[in-house]
């Protein structure tokens, strides 16, 4: 499988060349960011996998699993396809490496990530991820760790704010009441040219059997627009199969798979 996922992100970067990007705008605050970050857990304060890089590249740090992985994600308003985004993302220990392929209705944008994440200790690290897209932008990352208890993460996204890219900070908190369960908040604060405003949220992610999880999450924005957001996790020795739908008090929705090989 990892073969078959190392050539499957090859060819859609191969396919991707030469594409050119079309400008596109999204009503929803949460429809934009939501589009560019693959499934899983809408908390900077729990992911450790291969995503952790787009979400949280700190999280990178407290996982020394080697992840390769594709996902998938389509943002779509009233039925009708805005944005459809390729991501292929590999991680070992606090080292990762990505590619994401946006598709608009009207353009392409590519995308080229590195994120290192060095452990500080046990309980804190953080990270950063270089990103390039037309031209180079960061995020920077923080994890703090309280046992088996919860954690408490905090992310500056594009740093250099440009025409393209939006300025925001986040902070998220995650409590563990079980080992297989969690409770997460979360504030996303946007603070650049084209918005500025606060989108609250959160939610609860549980494991019901050995290899089966689910979670479900709310968040609201500036604009009163809510979104409601449910996914499912397959986890299997080796593997791990991820879905996600999302549905907008605005008329947007979003689909998501995620496939991942591991190797402990």
């Amino acid at each position: 499988m990892p073969v078959l996922i190392l050539l499957a992100g090859f060819m859609v970067a191969g396919f991707a060349a030469n594409q050119t990007l079309a400008a596109v705008d999204l009503d929803s605050t949460l429809a934009y960011r939501d589009a560019f970050l693959p499934p899983g857990v809408p908390s900077i304060a729990i992911r450790t996998d291969e995503t952790a890089m787009l979400w949280n590249p700190a999280g990178l740090a407290f996982s020394g699993t080697y992840y390769l992985g594709y996902a998938w994600k389509g943002t779509y308003y009233k039925q009708h396809r805005e944005i459809s985004t390729h991501f292929f993302l590999t991680k070992i220990g606090g080292f990762g490496i990505g590619y994401a392929r946006d598709n608009y209705s009207r353009g392409t944008k590519n995308q080229f990530l590195i994120s290192l994440a060095p452990p500080i200790s046990r309980s804190f690290s953080i990270g950063v991820t270089n990103k390039w897209k037309g031209a180079f932008n960061l995020d920077a990352g923080a994890w703090l760790k309280f046992g088996n208890m919860g954690t408490m993460a905090f992310v500056w996204r594009d740093l250099r704010e440009t025409d393209r890219d939006r300025k925001a900070y986040e902070a998220g908190v995650a409590i563990f009441p079980s080992r297989r369960a969690a409770l997460h908040f979360d504030v996303i604060i946007e603070d650049n040219s084209w918005r500025k405003g606060t989108t609250l949220g959160g939610g609860l992610y549980a494991g019901l059997s050995q290899s089966f999880s689910m979670g479900g999450s709310y968040f609201r924005d500036p604009d009163g627009n809510g979104i409601w957001r449910v996914g499912l996790k397959l986890d299997m020795p080796g593997n791990v199969a991820e879905g996600e739908f999302s549905r907008y008090s605005d008329d947007y929705q979003t689909y998501g798979i995620r496939m991942t090989s591991r190797n402990p």
